[in-house]
């Protein structure tokens, strides 16, 4: 199965590549990781080559996996796209962030997924049934 993974890697987020480095680690033996928001963040497209670079992300997983501890524009607007395509939507938090009302109206509260901390993360990404 392929996942593609987004979030926020900008503003707010200040240990966004360890995080990400996280669920790459803790999936890799699960999925087929199609990208994150640090290959994103690196890509050196225009804006338009950067949306359908990230749609045809959202078109080609199964799986899509949102770190959404920190706000995201864009993050949204890939999950909006994946809801609008009938994906399969995980989103996980840090316990301490604010996750949008929308968002949680949108996936279902059973799945946002809170974590304590980095190490709790991994696991619970390495134990995780997806589907």
């Amino acid at each position: 199965m392929k996942c593609y993974i987004l979030g926020a890697v900008t503003g707010s987020a200040e240990n966004a590549k360890e995080i990400f480095n996280i669920y790459k680690s803790a999936l890799e033996n699960k999925f087929e990781i199609l990208g994150t928001p640090l290959e994103t963040a690196e890509y050196k497209g225009n804006f338009e080559e950067r949306f359908k670079r990230a749609k045809n992300f959202v078109k080609k997983a199964d799986v899509i996996i949102a770190e959404v501890s920190t706000a995201s524009t864009g993050a949204g607007i890939e999950l909006g796209m994946a809801h609008l395509l009938n994906k399969n939507i995980y989103c996980f938090a840090n316990k301490d962030s604010k996750v949008s009302g929308l968002l949680i109206g949108m996936v279902g509260n059973n799945k946002v997924i809170c974590y304590k901390n980095e190490k709790d993360l991994y696991e619970i990404l390495k134990n995780f049934k997806f589907q």
